[in-house]
């Protein structure tokens, strides 16, 4: 996800860390054998983040503004993503969404590499997409048998 770089106008580390700390729950494309689908994993804590976005009280602007809080869990126990403000918040809570989107898409897609080119969509340039040839070859061949079936 692509935030501006200036004042606070995105998350910041301490923010997500707490938040992904709090919401990440391991998943396993095959739990017998211990194989992680870090897809999955993410695409669960995306929801789960969306999920608690919640309309809260800006007295400021004297109405309610969607919100993500998130309560550091020692002292000072402050909201860790109170310095943005409801227009940053609500970018973020727009581009989670985008990504949400971009995930649900690339898991419901049977090519790797078209479902890599779609989250290359929202993490950028640097996220890898690897070519026709090299997801081709990483999985195997229907298997086709010719025997009779009772």
């Amino acid at each position: 996800m692509n935030f501006n770089d200036g004042g606070n106008g995105k998350p910041n580390g301490i923010g997500l860390t707490v938040l992904t700390y709090d919401r990440l729950e391991p998943t396993y494309a095959d739990p017998i054998a211990n194989t992680p689908d870090d897809a999955r994993a993410m695409l669960t804590l995306v929801r789960a983040t969306l999920a608690r976005f919640q309309n809260v009280w800006n007295g400021t602007e004297q109405r309610f503004v969607r919100r993500l809080v998130v309560m550091l869990p020692v002292e000072p126990w402050t909201d860790v993503f109170a310095k943005m403000t409801a227009n940053q918040m609500a970018e973020f809570e727009r581009q989670m969404i985008v990504l949400r989107d971009a995930l649900d898409c690339a898991d419901c897609t049977k090519d790797p590499t078209a479902a890599c080119e779609r989250l290359q969509q929202v993490f950028g340039e640097d996220f890898p997409v690897p070519s026709r040839q090299e997801s081709a070859a990483t999985h195997r061949p229907a298997i086709v048998s010719s025997g009779n079936s009772a």
